[in-house]
């Protein structure tokens, strides 16, 4: 039986596997250099933002993540934190091998943009989810209720009034949409689009509690 616990350094391999098997770092970005760079920021640049980090595991393996930004505990301590945790992100983005100078500064504008871009439609919250994933082969287990179900049971315990995300085209904004998440807002993010080659359609969803 899936059970859930709080996330533990040692599933950092594990929880980017699935953030890759969901996003496709690898398929999306030629260099493997760039790709490793941008699942690390992904993750742990998620968890620097989050008071509320669990996964849900069956038989010793993780199957499922959720972190969030509400929660009574501390951030995660992972050294992105901050003004010296952003400044470690942009460092391991300038040294990364396999773009040219040029190319990182594209990145850095877009990344840039959709910061600006998605502040004009909702700032984010400290009742926000940062990063969901569960396992393709496990989907439909309910794992993923499972994991928003605990985080919505915090925020109504914290007396929160509302859960925002963050989410885009290449998501599974269904899942939000099935629980009653409403969208609230359009963007597009130079970002999005760099990544994914289409679209930099995005879209902030809020669930009133």
């Amino acid at each position: 039986m899936a059970t859930l616990r709080d996330y533990r350094p040692d599933d950092l391999d594990r929880c980017t596997e699935l953030v890759n098997q969901a996003w496709d770092f690898d398929g999306h970005l030629e260099h493997p250099a760039v790709a490793t760079v941008a699942k690390d920021f992904y993750v742990n640049g998620s968890l620097a933002e989050s008071r509320h980090y669990r996964v849900v595991e069956d038989d010793g393996v993780v199957l499922g993540l959720l972190f969030g930004a509400a929660g009574d505990g501390a951030r995660f301590d992972n050294g992105y934190q901050g003004l010296l945790g952003a400044l470690r992100m942009l460092g391991r983005l300038i040294g990364a091998r396999g773009w040219g100078s040029g190319e990182k500064l594209r990145w850095l504008r877009a990344i840039r943009a959709h910061s600006v871009a998605r502040r004009s439609v909702l700032a984010p919250s400290d009742t926000e989810v940062t990063l969901l994933a569960v396992d393709a082969a496990a989907r439909g287990r309910g794992l993923g209720r499972q994991l928003m179900d605990e985080y919505i049971d915090l925020c109504r315990g914290l007396g929160k009034d509302r859960i925002t995300v963050e989410t885009d085209t290449h998501s599974n904004f269904g899942f939000y949409e099935h629980y009653g998440f409403e969208r609230v807002g359009t963007f597009d993010s130079p970002m999005t689009r760099l990544f994914a080659g289409d679209t930099g359609e995005t879209f902030v969803y809020v669930l009133d509690l």
